[in-house]
């Protein structure tokens, strides 16, 4: 069953002379009875008047013909007027590149209405990025096809730009030195680099069926849950902790916790570094201190209890 639309035609031309919408249509059809002509006048003006608002372009085409279209349509095919489009051959006027004339011709042999990307060329031959969706309906008795057309290049310079930054990303990350890992709000782990698995002794896939807490071994679960809890509030956070390797040893990291979108998802990207050698000097130098600070006191016990020698 054919969804039902209001007739339309071309708009009113007064530099040309053109004839108006509801005169066109008694143009178009001659014979319909005087009650009918006006009621079909009525509804035509309340849908013109709601297609030149909507910011969707909208092309009613019969059997390929232009049938009528509103002004968001003109403007988007890079047209100065409807006139220069009705009564044309819609696949002449709408240059779509292959891909897009193939996904265009196998929608409309299915008479789908499901909504899809097209790319086109303009009249000024400038390339446009669209959203669109057609439906079967009757106009003037006859069966034709109504057809949404929406500009997104906004929405693709979008995506092209996501797309960028999320290469530039993958690029730092997966070369990193440090260790990386990505993981959601529950600890599960979605990602690491090469220097995470190398560092933890696990293959990615393993790692990938792993929580954090797996392998963080210096930081209770309700801590790291405090930690995420800040860094979602806007502050990096820094932490030491443990990190235990395949074989079962324990290694000392400093952690460092940023938030991150990456493909509509906000992640927590943990950035491990191995300080294994800056503890052992840290150790070296505590011990160092620690027997200096023996030998002083020795030293001082040693001057007040010697008696003093007479010259």
């Amino acid at each position: 069953m054919l969804a039902t639309l209001p007739p339309s035609s071309r708009p009113s031309d007064p530099a040309s002379g053109a004839t108006s919408s509801t005169s066109a249509v008694a143009d178009r059809q001659p014979d319909i009875p005087t009650e009918e002509l006006l009621s079909l006048r009525a509804s035509e003006a309340r849908f013109r008047a709601l297609t030149a608002l909507t910011r969707e372009g909208l092309m009613i085409h019969a059997d390929g013909i232009v049938q009528d279209v509103n002004p968001a349509m003109v403007e988007l095919l890079g047209y100065d007027s409807a006139s220069q489009l009705i009564g044309q051959q819609a696949f002449s006027l709408i240059e779509f590149t292959s891909d897009s004339l193939l996904r265009v011709r196998e929608h409309m042999q299915r008479g789908s209405e499901a909504t899809y990307d097209v790319t086109f060329k303009c009249r000024d031959g400038r390339f446009r990025h669209a959203e669109t969706c057609g439906k079967g309906i009757e106009y003037l008795g006859k069966p034709a096809r109504i057809v949404y057309m929406h500009d997104i290049a906004t929405r693709k310079a979008t995506e092209d730009a996501l797309r960028a930054s999320e290469s530039r990303f993958r690029r730092l990350f997966d070369g990193a030195a440090d260790a990386m890992y990505l993981h959601d709000e529950a600890g599960r782990i979605v990602d690491v680099n090469a220097a995470a698995c190398e560092d933890i002794g696990y293959s990615r896939e393993e790692l990938l069926a792993l929580k954090v807490p797996d392998i963080e071994v210096g930081q209770p679960r309700e801590s790291l849950g405090l930690s995420w809890d800040k860094v979602r509030l806007g502050r990096e956070r820094s932490i030491e902790g443990r990190h235990r390797r395949s074989d079962g040893t324990v290694f000392p990291v400093e952690v460092n916790i940023i938030l991150l979108e990456l493909a509509g998802k906000q992640l927590f990207l943990a950035t491990a570094r191995d300080i294994t050698e800056r503890k052992a000097a840290e150790a070296e130098s505590a011990a160092w201190r620690h027997r200096h600070d023996v030998l002083t006191r020795a030293a001082g016990t040693l001057c007040t209890t010697s008696p003093r020698i007479k010259p």
